[in-house]
């Protein structure tokens, strides 16, 4: 695992006044990972750090993308589903996810509600990603009547995925 925070903090620390607002470019950059905006609060004077995430879905409705959280909402939302689920396993650090994760809503959102994107991301569900083998990110699993039918590991071209969605609205 790549250690560049502690360093980039104490960096952070030297530079920060109060009020003030520092972005860690530099290693950060270099090393194309994805670091906390860290900002100094004028009252006392401590570091808060706050992670811009990407918003996939609101928590409250469950449309044709949502997020997973839990093992409880994994079962409700993606085994218990009556239409087709695709499970993106990803993590915020992930280059190649970053850059699926996109296509992917796309393409099913295109598909006007006969199939569900659900995000997992296994930083914060690692139990979910251990249960359903996870060993590389990204890795996508489709589910068609609570079973997992088909699967892939890393990138793919539009076409392929285009193929492993029609594959799984079939009604075969």
């Amino acid at each position: 695992m790549l250690r560049v925070r502690p360093l980039l903090r104490i960096a952070s620390n030297s530079l920060a006044r109060p009020g003030s607002s520092v972005l860690n470019h530099g290693l950060a950059s270099a090393a194309n990972v994805l670091l906390p905006k860290t900002t100094v609060s004028r009252s006392n004077n401590l570091m808060a750090k706050s992670i811009s995430k990407r918003q996939f879905a609101d928590k409250k409705s469950v449309g044709p993308v949502f997020s997973v959280q839990s093992q409880e909402e994994f079962d409700k939302l993606v085994i218990k589903s009556d239409k087709p689920v695709i499970v993106d396993f990803h993590a915020e650090w992930c280059g190649p996810c970053k850059a699926l994760g996109p296509r992917l809503e796309s393409m099913v959102a295109s598909k006007k509600g006969s199939v569900l994107l659900a995000k997992v991301d296994i930083d914060s569900c690692a139990d979910l990603a251990i249960h359903y083998g996870v060993q590389v990110v990204p890795t996508v699993i489709a589910f068609k009547n609570g079973q997992s039918k088909e699967k892939f590991v890393g990138m793919q071209d539009d076409r392929m995925l285009d193929g492993f969605i029609s594959r799984l609205t079939d009604k075969k």
